[in-house]
């Protein structure tokens, strides 16, 4: 994961597609008035991924986990995500493989390293 974003407004699909790859932003994103929580992620120790919003919600980590650089999270060649891929990508996150019909719209952005 990086720079997780919650904000409380919907984002155009240009500023979405324009703001998907940049990981390092100096200036304050647009619509940051509305940023609720900002988790950049790049903490690599520890169990907390603090948040740089003006909530200061910090995000703690439960469980198994290890802080493993993959490389890039997504290709820069590729679209941005988009709203459909969030289910697709949870039920690949969490091992669900549906069939058929049943596959929701969208894409994965989840890459499985290791056993599944």
């Amino acid at each position: 994961m990086v720079n997780v974003r919650i904000l409380n407004a919907a984002l155009p699909p240009d500023i979405v597609k324009k703001y998907a790859f940049n990981t390092d932003i100096d200036a304050p994103p647009p619509y940051h008035e509305n940023l609720i929580d900002n988790w950049l992620c790049n903490d690599k120790s520890g169990n907390k991924l603090k948040d740089s919003s003006p909530s200061r919600k910090d995000f703690i980590i439960v469980g198994d986990y290890s802080w493993d650089f993959i490389g890039s999270a997504v290709d820069k060649t590729d679209p941005a995500p988009s709203i459909f891929d969030i289910t697709l990508s949870v039920l690949h996150w969490i091992g669900i493989t549906l069939q058929g019909n049943d596959i929701p719209g969208g894409r994965s952005w989840i890459r499985i390293i290791g056993d599944k």
